[in-house]
């Protein structure tokens, strides 16, 4: 460091240092200022949307409760007595066909849907688990004899849709 320097260059080289910190104390200030306004606006919007977010919450909790409570209408199937008669073999394809007959008209379903149904209602009489394949057999044959209408076309990965009216349009 130069010792030598005039009083004057050391004045006017603390005088350009003492500019420069008072634009960054500005800049800064201003910054800060901005950003304090844009926390207090997050902050607001971030409490009234944790309260809307827990009261839908408790809502839905609420409803779960409600819903798991009481069985829905058409959620329960008829006793196996009324689908085949007493003493009768349980037949997959009739009791396929019971279940389909209680779907809505334009009530879109799928052979994992029907044996999930099967699965839940009649598990117990079954001799095996129902899958998806078994069923899919039983819906197209209920299809080819015109019982029910296909509105989507299975495939090897993706299982075909249906429905037990003709659908508006459809063939």
């Amino acid at each position: 460091m130069d010792t030598r320097m005039s009083l004057a260059d050391v004045l006017a080289r603390l005088d350009q240092q003492i500019g420069y910190h008072r634009e960054q104390e500005a800049f800064h200030a201003g910054h800060e200022a901005f950003h304090h306004e844009q926390r207090s606006i997050h902050a607001g919007e971030l409490e009234q949307l944790t309260r809307h977010f827990e009261a839908v919450k408790a809502a839905a909790a609420a409803t779960a409760d409600l819903v798991a409570r009481s069985p829905a209408a058409g959620s329960t199937a008829p006793a196996i007595d009324e689908v085949l008669g007493r003493g009768r073999r349980l037949r997959l394809a009739r009791v396929i066909a019971k279940l389909v007959a209680r779907k809505g008209p334009q009530e879109v379903f799928g052979a994992r849907s029907i044996a999930a149904e099967l699965t839940r209602f009649y598990g117990d009489r079954l001799r095996g688990p129902v899958t998806e394949r078994r069923v899919s057999v039983s819906l197209r044959w209920l299809a080819s004899s015109k019982q029910i209408f296909r509105v989507t076309k299975g495939g090897p990965y993706r299982e075909g849709h249906y429905v037990r009216e003709r659908p508006p349009g459809g063939k």
